[in-house]
C-alpha cells in the first residue's frame, strides 16, 4: 500500500512538472508560481514519505537534482521566493541541511481554498494592533519590477511607511507573504494575493519602543 502511494506522488509530480515546464515555455511574460507550486507540494510529500529509504526515484532526483540551476537558466528573471523553494527542495531529496528562515511565521500560508478573511475599514479603524485581523492596504513598488520582488512602500490606516528591510518571503499556492521592517522600526507580514491582485497586513509586531 505504502510502495502504491509513493508510485502515485512520482506519477503526480512528473504531471506537474510537465504541466510547469509547459507554462514556462508558453507564457514569457508571467511566471508560473502556481504550477511551480503544485510540483513542489507533491515533491515534498514524496520526500517525508521516503525519508527512511535508502534509494530514491530517478524520475525525482533527476528534476530535483540541479533544479535552481535549471530555473535560472531558462529565465533571466526568476521570483526569488522560487529559488528559494527550489533549494529548499533539493537540501530535503539530498539530505543536506535545510535552508533557515529568519524571523517567526504565520501558522502557514492559506490553502487555496480557503477563504480570505473580511478586509477592516481602513478610514475608520483605530491605531494598529498586534494580532489584529487581515486588512486591506495600499503598495507600491518599484516602476518595472515585480510585485513579487518586494514592497517599497504600503499604506495603511492613513499613513505611508517606507519599507526599511525585508527579512523573508514565502509563498502559498495562490499568495506571496513579505516579512518587512518599516521605517518606524516595527515588523509587518504583508500578503499578496496574486489571483486577486490584492494586498494585506497579515500581521504586526511592535518592536520599536
Amino acid at each position: 500500500m505504502l510502495s502504491s502511494e509513493k508510485d502515485r506522488l512520482v506519477t503526480e509530480a512528473m504531471e506537474c512538472w510537465v504541466d510547469f515546464q509547459h507554462s514556462l515555455s508558453s507564457d514569457k511574460r508571467k511566471y508560473p508560481i502556481r504550477q511551480f507550486r503544485a510540483f513542489w507540494e507533491i515533491s515534498k510529500r514524496y520526500i517525508d514519505l521516503t525519508k527512511s529509504d535508502p534509494l530514491i526515484h530517478k524520475s525525482i532526483a533527476r528534476v530535483v537534482n540541479g533544479l535552481v540551476d535549471f530555473l535560472k537558466l531558462e529565465r533571466k528573471r526568476v521570483p526569488r521566493h522560487v529559488l528559494r523553494e527550489a533549494e529548499r527542495l533539493e537540501c530535503l531529496l539530498f539530505g543536506e541541511s535545510e535552508p533557515d528562515f529568519e524571523g517567526e511565521r504565520p501558522p502557514g500560508p492559506p490553502s487555496s481554498n480557503s477563504l480570505d478573511p473580511p478586509m477592516a475599514n481602513c478610514q475608520d479603524a483605530g491605531p494598529l494592533q498586534e494580532n489584529e485581523s487581515p486588512m486591506a492596504l495600499q503598495v507600491q513598488y518599484y516602476a518595472g519590477r515585480s510585485s513579487d520582488q518586494g514592497p517599497v512602500r504600503f499604506h495603511l490606516k492613513d499613513r505611508d511607511f517606507i519599507v526599511e528591510e525585508l527579512l523573508d518571503q514565502w509563498y502559498g499556492p495562490d499568495d506571496v507573504f513579505f516579512k518587512v521592517r518599516a521605517d518606524d522600526g516595527n515588523l509587518y507580514i504583508l500578503r499578496h494575493n496574486l489571483p486577486l491582485d490584492k494586498w494585506s497586513l497579515e500581521s504586526f509586531r511592535q518592536t520599536a519602543r
